[in-house]
């Protein structure tokens, strides 16, 4: 009741600020530790640094569909990927095991709170060939806003929170800078619309795609929409499947009652 009627009373950009700083205290002051658990079939130690993390990868996980899924395609040992949008690199890890000593993942995460717990996983499980890079995946090279959520995405018109300026890439730099990926993992919050047309190094050559398609509204508010995501993977190149966490992947039909909200997309070279 407090929150809601300090909502109505303080100025927005006032209650942006309280909101920030909560955020911040709350990173400050939780108890920490370190969880050895089984993600994905694969024995991981994680540090939970805050209550987001702990709803999230404070019990054990089976294997995601999606890793069932492209295992059967091109995600292998020596396999080489990237995984965009990582948060603190517990699915990246994941893919580090899928891959073996003799593959390699990049993962791209913009939050700063979330980058530096996944240097700590990547540290704490001693993963060589996992690269984390603290940047967002940008529709050009130069900087962005991302919202100071836990789990941050890049700011825009509907979103209520404060701000930070961080270096963006886009996804045909990150290939020209670290190395041509066999599959891409990519979860952006809506902003997979506008990161797709400067990704298309990757869709020339075909790689494997695991999208979180975020559906109409969040798409929208970056002035996009689903057809538009699917649009880039041709079905005369791609097999395409769709999926959520409560429905298996099943070939992707234009009529789907799926894409009237947030889905799992599965793009995998003919």
């Amino acid at each position: 009741m407090i929150k809601t009627l300090a909502k109505k009373l303080l100025p927005k950009a006032a209650w942006q600020v309280l909101r920030s700083k909560k955020i911040d205290q709350m990173i400050k002051t939780y108890e920490n530790e370190i969880r050895e658990g089984n993600y994905g079939g694969h024995e991981l130690k994680v540090s939970i640094e805050d209550p987001l993390s702990k709803g999230w990868y404070g019990n054990d996980w089976g294997r995601p569909k999606e890793i069932e899924e492209l295992s059967q395609s091109r995600l292998k040992p020596g396999a080489k990927v990237f995984d965009l949008g990582a948060h603190q690199s517990v699915v990246a890890m994941m893919l580090v095991k899928e891959v073996g000593p003799e593959g390699e993942v990049l993962a791209i995460e913009a939050n700063k709170h979330n980058f530096e717990v996944s240097c700590r996983n990547r540290d704490l499980n001693k993963l060589n060939n996992l690269n984390v890079v603290h940047c967002a995946v940008g529709a050009s090279d130069g900087e962005i806003e991302m919202s100071d959520d836990l789990n941050g995405a890049v700011k825009n018109g509907g979103t209520t929170t404060l701000s930070t300026t961080v270096k963006a890439l886009t996804i045909n730099t990150l290939i020209d800078t670290y190395f041509t990926p066999d599959v891409i993992f990519m979860d952006i919050e809506g902003f997979e619309v506008l990161a797709l047309p400067a990704a298309n190094k990757a869709l020339e050559l075909q790689a494997d795609w695991f999208i979180e398609v975020h559906g109409p509204d969040l798409i929208g508010r970056f002035g996009g929409t689903v057809e538009e995501v699917l649009n880039f993977f041709s079905p005369e190149k791609y097999n395409i499947s769709i999926g959520t966490d409560n429905v298996d992947f099943h070939p992707y039909q234009s009529d789907s009652e799926l894409l009237k909200d947030r889905f799992y997309m599965i793009a995998t070279k003919k």
